[in-house]
């Protein structure tokens, strides 16, 4: 293996600054390339230096990642809609009341201060939008992991 003259790009993680060391270049079969490397951590003063895990590091990374993704909401005809974990709860709350009246509706507010009338119809759209939006984050997580 050679050492690679590349270097990936800086990343701050939980606050501290990530730099890779013993960058290594490794070609398989197929000519295809990909890089090992150790990450050295340094905290905020650059005094204290440490070697991390670069596996555990990327997958803390990958973890802050997912929740921004899974907190970034979705889209259902052009307005945008909350996606965390209280947005969810509401959604839940929400289903119950259709369960129970079919031809319940209620103002709701969207993100960005956008007001719609929550119908059955519409809840289902955003309901069906809703559910594509977390297997979406979770088939990029997987993907970025393997």
């Amino acid at each position: 293996m050679t050492k690679s003259k590349e270097y990936p790009v800086l990343q701050y993680l939980q606050n501290k600054i990530l730099v890779p060391v013993d960058i290594e270049e490794q070609v398989d079969d197929e000519g295809n390339i990909s890089y090992s490397y150790t990450l050295m951590k340094y905290d905020d003063t650059n005094t204290n230096r440490q070697r991390v895990n670069s596996e555990t590091a990327f997958l803390d990374y990958l973890n802050q990642l997912k929740k921004e993704k899974l907190s970034a909401g979705f889209e259902v005809d052009g307005v945008l809609f909350d996606s965390d974990t209280t947005a969810e709860l509401r959604y839940l709350q929400l289903a119950t009341k259709f369960s129970d009246d079919p031809d319940y509706s209620v103002r709701w507010k969207a993100s960005n201060n956008v007001w719609v009338t929550m119908d059955k119809t519409l809840f289902e759209e955003v309901i069906t939008s809703f559910e594509s939006h977390i297997s979406n984050v979770y088939t990029w997580l997987d993907s970025s992991q393997n």
